[in-house]
């Protein structure tokens, strides 16, 4: 009798909830996230895409410190590659101030501030649990992401500090700072 090899997307779509995988302790980790586009890889002009997953969840990133320990990004080398391929990805794909900075904290790594030298930096920064839990706070009460990202910019103790406190560029490129993001948003919708 001829064997018959299943249907590879009902595979896919059954087998992180299947008996089997969670029995046998295997787990694929799955990052999902509105600002993450791929796009078609098609185009690319390569046989890979250059797309890693930097921000995984919701706006906020609260599902990429996750994703990547389950996905074993926990060397130096594993953190340094995050630092060069995310914060470029992320200028491209993260909108509002407070995206990009818990996007940052997702990765552990920190914008660099006065007096260190002008490269992202591995390790959060020290406000990201505070700003964390209180960005939670608001979305629960209800406030939209341009609410929060005000609220972030001109109210968080946490977020104003952050901005007298960091470099206003890197040298890595022309990437914009969470206070010249800060600016650019408040100049745009005053």
């Amino acid at each position: 009798m001829k064997s018959v090899l299943p249907n590879i997307s009902q595979f896919l779509t059954n087998l992180i909830d299947s008996l089997e995988v969670r029995t046998a302790g295997f787990r694929i980790p799955v990052c999902k996230s509105k600002l993450m586009q791929i796009g078609d890889i098609s185009k690319h002009g390569h046989k890979h895409n250059d797309v890693f997953p930097c921000s995984c969840g919701n706006a906020y990133s609260n599902k990429t410190s996750d994703f990547l320990a389950v996905a074993g990004f926990s060397t130096s080398s594993h953190k340094k590659e995050l630092r060069q391929r995310c914060l470029k990805q992320l200028d491209k794909m993260v909108m509002l101030s407070i995206e990009f900075y818990l996007a940052l904290c997702g990765l552990s790594v920190h914008w660099p501030l006065k007096g260190e030298t002008r490269f992202i930096k591995a390790g959060s920064d020290l406000r990201c649990g505070k700003v964390s839990q209180d960005v939670r706070e608001r979305v629960a009460a209800g406030m939209g992401r341009a609410e929060v990202n005000r609220w972030f910019c001109t109210q968080s103790v946490e977020g104003l500090t952050l901005r007298k406190q960091e470099h206003h560029w890197v040298t890595a490129s022309k990437i914009r700072s969470v206070d010249g993001r800060c600016k650019d948003f408040l100049k745009a919708t005053s």
